[in-house]
């Protein structure tokens, strides 16, 4: 079977969960079960010299991989674009068209907008969606608002541009109009059409942004034959938000075994806390560091990412840690070296502030024999059995943090049992072949 996978970025460039989970899922297709997978993706990079839309073909790990741009200047009504670009879209059509595949399978629709998923239905390729996070229903994908970092019930026009304009120019401006002397923030009480959308002005940009989750609603429910969700609480935030129970399919993740043994701790040392991630608020790497630097215990704590994203929350990590030498940034951690930095710690801290859906780090860990402390989110609650096979602390709470690792820190015992208490992830296999039955079902209904 022809499976054509879209992302919203992917390696080498772009090394986080979602793309390294699609391309190892690629390569699992293809090496074990015989598929043949192409990629289609963004790539921001392509951005810059004379041309204002690019297209690139190449190989990485022995897949074809397309590379998509276009300057963002192009766009009409900037707010409409970063959810449903029709010039993306068809860029998208063109791969379809020489790769003729059976199946279209949309990791993220972030950066292409959800035109790709249009664009496979006009041609009549079925769509299976990964729910990654929650791009569907929150423009700034978390679900979480800014910059407090409390957690969202839902969409919001204006506390939705609330958030954007907290890194982006053009809903700061928005923002600032809307609260102008005279400005009637007048919104449709009904359906707006594509063409009324597509308007520079700032009326067409409130548009787009309000109607934006009921018309991705209606494009998924429309145009995908199956949308995953990998986790019950992921799927069940959806189904709040008025997407149907009966149309959001239930597949877990899978991972790979662990190629690192994990070095055991000697008696004495300090405790080996980490954390692995992007270095940006909502993953919550602040409260490890005020828990850390507060801790009268023996521990060392490393936190893994990549510092240049986002250099102000970087600094503030750093700034937080003051001058306790036992709490270190070790910058951006190749994929490859992941096993080893996870072989080489006692607990993962999982500390995120939003609602996570199946934090790919976790399931990472528990194939390393790593304890898991983690923030009482929906999804790491899916995972962990607070006192029975890692511990959890209310989002945020650096005090409950601070004396869940003290306690790991003075009783070995209780690392122990943890960690042997902790069933192995699913294998990236069985994930695998899940798929496959999905796409021979989807394909068989077309």
């Amino acid at each position: 079977m022809r499976v054509a996978f879209v992302t919203h970025q992917f390696p080498p460039r772009y090394t986080t969960g979602t793309e390294l989970y699609a391309a190892r899922l690629a390569r699992r297709l293809r090496d074990d079960l015989g598929h043949e997978v192409a990629i289609h993706t963004y790539e921001p990079s392509l951005h810059g010299g004379a041309d204002l839309e690019r297209e690139a073909t190449d190989t990485w790990g022995g897949l074809s991989v397309t590379r998509v741009a276009v300057a963002p200047e192009l766009a009409a009504n900037p707010l409409l674009s970063a959810s449903y670009d029709v010039r993306i879209g068809k860029r998208f059509a063109r791969t379809l068209e020489r790769f003729r595949p059976d199946v279209v399978h949309v990791f993220h629709a972030a950066f292409h907008g959800a035109s790709v998923v249009e664009e496979a239905f006009l041609a009549g390729v079925p769509v299976v969606w990964n729910l990654m996070d929650f791009w569907l229903l929150c423009p700034t994908v978390q679900l979480v608002r800014r910059p407090s970092m409390a957690s969202c019930d839902g969409p919001e026009t204006f506390a939705c541009l609330d958030c954007l304009a907290a890194d982006d120019a053009t809903a700061e401006a928005l923002r600032e109009w809307t609260r102008s002397d005279g400005f009637d923030p007048w919104l449709p009480d009904g359906p707006v059409t594509g063409a009324g959308w597509n308007q520079p002005g700032p009326h067409a940009q409130l548009a787009a942004l309000a109607g934006r989750p009921a018309f991705l609603r209606e494009l998924a429910l429309r145009c995908a034959a199956r949308l995953v969700a990998p986790s019950v609480a992921l799927r069940d935030v959806f189904v709040g938000l008025g997407y149907p129970e009966e149309r959001l399919s239930l597949v877990p993740y899978g991972v790979d075994p662990s190629p690192v043994a994990r070095a055991p701790r000697t008696d004495g040392a300090p405790l080996r806390v980490g954390f692995l991630g992007s270095l940006n608020p909502p993953k919550g790497a602040r409260v490890l560091v005020e828990a850390a630097a507060g801790l009268e215990a023996p521990v060392r704590v490393d936190l893994f990412g990549d510092d240049r994203m986002f250099p102000t929350y970087a600094a503030e990590l750093r700034e937080a840690a003051g001058h306790d030498r036992r709490v270190r940034l070790r910058g951006r951690l190749a994929p490859d070296d992941v096993p080893a930095a996870l072989a080489a710690l006692d607990v993962l801290v999982v500390p995120s502030l939003w609602r996570e859906n199946t934090p790919f780090v976790v399931l990472e860990a528990r194939a390393a024999g790593v304890v898991v402390v983690g923030s009482d989110g929906a999804g790491i609650a899916e995972l962990v059995r607070d006192g029975e096979d890692g511990l959890l602390f209310p989002p945020g709470d650096v005090a409950a943090l601070r004396s869940h690792l003290r306690s790991l820190a003075g009783d070995a015992e209780l690392l122990a049992r943890l960690s042997r208490a902790a069933p192995p992830p699913r294998s990236l296999l069985d994930n695998a072949r899940d798929f496959a039955r999905m796409y021979a079902e989807v394909a068989a209904g077309a």
